[in-house]
């Protein structure tokens, strides 16, 4: 298995990636190699396809109801006090 670190450079860290992407469909696909294609998005931006968008939008409005209303409960501290 790869095991990918932060304090690689972005140029290292797209090389090692493409590199695992094109030996994953290797051995997916019995010996075939798909292209990768590469498009770094750097932060604060973000990647977004247009095709999920609605979807998206539906979960974080869903995800923003939930939080405002006086149903939500904030569970973390009894995570917290079960993990100990």
């Amino acid at each position: 298995m790869r095991r990918f670190t932060v304090s690689k450079s972005l140029d290292e860290a797209i090389r090692e990636t493409r590199q695992a992407m094109c030996e994953a469909s290797r051995y997916v696909l019995n010996g075939f190699e798909l292209l990768v294609g590469v498009k770094p998005v750097l932060y604060p931006s973000r990647y977004m396809d247009p095709r999920g968008e609605v979807m998206w939008r539906t979960v974080t409005n869903l995800i923003s109801e939930i939080e405002d209303s006086k149903a939500y409960v904030d569970f973390s501290e009894a995570a917290q006090n079960l993990s100990a």
